[in-house]
């Protein structure tokens, strides 16, 4: 063993590695580092806040425009749904009939309904006559014939179609029976 060499350390001088092409960084005398280049900290900062300023008002913009567009949305869905239900409900109104001698059923007793579907053509124009491809006819004529037997104790319901040109004894003569 050698214990003449002895070695003590010194700061080495960093060699600077040039990344850029401008003019050199200033270095510190003593241990040759690099100082840093471009705005002081508080500028960066000042951009870095700024910038995200910049993001924050365009992302409050996009959020602003999406909840009035849904908000806009909602409210055409609203008068658009309530607008058919009034529409639906003066159509079922349109043909209603008061019918005399009917009582209301017990609650859970079985009870039948009559279901009649007429066809009439009181205040058809000629031309919608002609469109519609009916010929000329008076009165009122009953289409569709269905008797509902609605069972609430076995909880099931019961239909029976009846057809228009079943021929039935009406006042001792043979008729159809949607002409009673």
């Amino acid at each position: 063993m050698n214990h003449d060499r002895t070695s003590t350390l010194r700061p080495r001088r960093a060699v600077p590695v040039r990344e850029d092409l401008g003019p050199p960084a200033a270095e510190d005398d003593d241990w040759g580092i690099r100082q840093p280049s471009g705005p002081p900290p508080s500028r960066l900062a000042e951009r870095d806040w700024s910038a995200r300023r910049v993001r924050v008002r365009r992302r409050r913009k996009v959020l602003k425009w999406t909840a009035l567009v849904l908000v806009a949305a909602l409210v055409v869905a609203g008068a658009v749904g309530a607008y058919g239900f009034r529409y639906t409900n003066r159509l079922l109104d349109k043909g209603r009939t008061q019918v005399g001698g009917l009582a209301q059923a017990d609650a859970g007793q079985p009870f039948n309904m009559l279901l009649v579907g007429s066809d009439s053509r009181v205040g058809l124009s000629d031309g919608d006559k002609h469109r519609l491809a009916v010929g000329e006819a008076a009165g009122q004529r009953t289409d569709t014939i269905i008797v509902v037997h609605v069972s609430p104790r076995n909880r099931k319901v019961a239909m029976i179609s009846i057809p228009r040109d079943l021929k039935v004894n009406i006042n001792g003569r043979t008729a159809k029976v949607n002409s009673a």
